[in-house]
């Protein structure tokens, strides 16, 4: 109360207590992970889903969750491969494997061409990648942070010297 005797607006309030924390916000530009897809569109898919997750915590609250989400947003080729992958396993270990996000993202680096050599083939395309004529050098950055991402972490500046030398 004030001096006045009036009651003083809680300004301070949780987010579990706001009116809008329970509402969802709609990420509809999720692309479908299509047969084409490769290292570079598979990671932004991904980011893509963690951006919906985040909008719809209510929705998403378990790895189960996540995966039935991403799966809506797979061509019917490979939501048939994971339905596969799942019946294919023991129950107890189709319970783990449909409850591990982790697994699930995993699993989708093996739908990439090239997926049984796919390390190799990364280190390769590391090795080679060069800026594309016309490309937008922040685009160029993307692909090859996208690269750097499934090997040991170098530092700052190696990674810099490293992308001035392939520009």
């Amino acid at each position: 109360m004030s001096a006045l005797g009036e009651s003083m607006p809680d300004t301070h309030r949780g987010q579990s207590e706001s009116p809008n924390w329970h509402k969802e916000i709609k990420f509809e530009n999720v692309p479908t992970f299509e047969l084409e897809y490769n290292l570079q569109k598979r990671h932004e898919w991904l980011l893509d889903l963690q951006q919906m997750f985040a909008g719809a915590p209510k929705k998403y609250y378990s790895d189960e969750r996540k995966i039935i989400g991403a799966v809506c947003h797979m061509c019917q080729t490979y939501r048939q491969r994971w339905y596969r992958t799942c019946t294919e396993k023991r129950e107890v270990e189709r319970r783990n494997v449909t409850n591990d996000w982790l697994f699930f993202q995993e699993w989708t680096l093996s739908l990439i061409k090239n997926a049984s050599s796919l390390i190799m083939a990364i280190a390769k395309e590391k090795e080679n990648i060069h800026q594309r004529k016309d490309e937008d050098p922040r685009e160029f950055h993307a692909r090859l942070d996208t690269l750097e991402q499934y090997f040991e972490r170098a530092s700052e500046k190696e990674r810099a010297r490293s992308f001035f030398v392939k520009l």
